[in-house]
């Protein structure tokens, strides 16, 4: 069996999954002289709200076991940028590699990363381990005193940084981690589409910047501020 979400085989739990979900359905009988209609089932009205959904969200935190709302919906985090840390935990960001899985390459050989030209371009070499990204997350350790082992996948950095890594200015720190994905991949389609090459240190500074204007725009710290976050983001708090 195939997923064509993603166009990969089935393993073992899924095609178990799939199996039980024919099983339940060859027992419904339709009543074709009704009218199909959504229902909500987590409320005793059966009509959906927001607050339900939330609730919701956060009381079964099932998928992945990830807290949501502390690790993707980070507030001050624009709501595209948060869409797209959510898509890349969920392996939907579409690389060089998922495009081949859905045969969209020309080549085989075409899924190489563009920067390194080393390895396939995954969601997890993409934004953490090729030797450009890692370039960027180091100066923003470096930027923070702080030492960190990259993680391996998409997913164990989101817990990571979801936790604040034990910085006392976590708050400001969530926000740099969903930055810098985003800022990678417009600096990775720069490079794709319109073969320019991006600095890494031109795009640490772009996170830097991106991230104190959130903060702006949101009265955390005022405008003045600028040199302290440069120097000492802890500080602005």
């Amino acid at each position: 069996m195939w997923d064509f979400g993603f166009l990969r085989p089935l393993d073992e739990y899924e095609n178990a999954q799939l199996q039980m979900l024919k099983v339940l359905l060859s027992s419904i009988q339709l009543d074709l002289s009704k009218e199909d209609k959504i229902q909500w089932v987590h409320s005793v009205d059966k009509v959906y709200t927001v607050v339900d959904g939330v609730k919701v969200m956060i009381s079964s935190n099932i998928e992945n076991d990830i807290d949501w709302i502390n690790v993707v919906w980070i507030k001050f985090v624009p709501s595209k940028i948060a869409i797209f840390h959510w898509l890349a935990i969920q392996g939907g960001v579409l690389v060089m590699e998922v495009l081949g899985y859905r045969q969209c390459l020309r080549d085989i050989t075409d899924d190489k990363c563009g920067w390194c030209l080393s390895y396939v371009e995954s969601i997890d070499h993409l934004f953490l381990h090729c030797s450009w990204s890692f370039k960027v997350w180091a100066s923003l350790f470096y930027w923070w005193n702080v030492s960190w082992i990259i993680p391996s996948s998409i997913l164990e950095f989101s817990h990571d940084w979801g936790n604040g890594l034990g910085i006392n200015a976590s708050k400001l720190w969530k926000l740099i981690g969903p930055a810098t994905l985003w800022a990678i991949w417009i600096a990775r389609n720069e490079l794709v589409f319109n073969r320019s090459y991006k600095c890494w240190a031109a795009t640490v500074d772009r996170i830097k910047l991106k991230v104190f204007q959130w903060l702006v725009n949101a009265k955390v710290c005022e405008s003045y501020q600028v040199y302290i976050w440069k120097n000492q983001p802890w500080l602005i708090m």
